[in-house]
């Protein structure tokens, strides 16, 4: 395996050690992304991205990354969407509304939930308009 400053063409490989933080290897074949695999992968990539890149002439880039950095790779923003009243929730989603209900319940009737933890669902409950019970 080749270290990025020994980069020589034709076809080289690329597979810098991951961080601490680091979740993701992103395999780029000649620029393009070709898969997204696990950062418990690596070991294999350092040993043979070399080797691939020359067998099959391409350039091979290992890319390891955080959560946060696939997201913003792959063209997601990290920010949601626009907020919307709790009470229309029920006509846009009945599924996940039932749903929502549930896990709040769950939570004030819980015996492993702080106050806090049962104050928010008791919000929650009263912003979606569900009664504790």
């Amino acid at each position: 395996m080749t270290a990025f400053q020994s980069w020589q063409p034709p076809y080289h490989a690329m597979c810098p050690q991951p961080g601490r933080d680091d979740l993701f290897l992103v395999i780029l074949v000649n620029g393009f992304r070709m898969d997204i695999r696990g950062i418990d992968e690596w070991r294999y990539w350092w040993e043979h991205a070399g080797t691939l890149a020359q067998e099959h002439k391409v350039n091979i880039k290992v890319l390891p990354m955080t959560g946060s950095e696939l997201m913003n790779f792959c063209g997601f923003k990290p920010e949601p969407g626009p907020l919307r009243p709790m009470a229309e929730l029920k006509e846009r989603d009945p599924e996940f509304y039932e749903g929502a209900i549930r896990n709040c319940r769950d939570v004030v009737f819980s015996d492993r939930a702080s106050a806090d933890q049962r104050r928010e669902a008791v919000d929650l409950l009263m912003q979606m308009g569900a009664p504790l019970q």
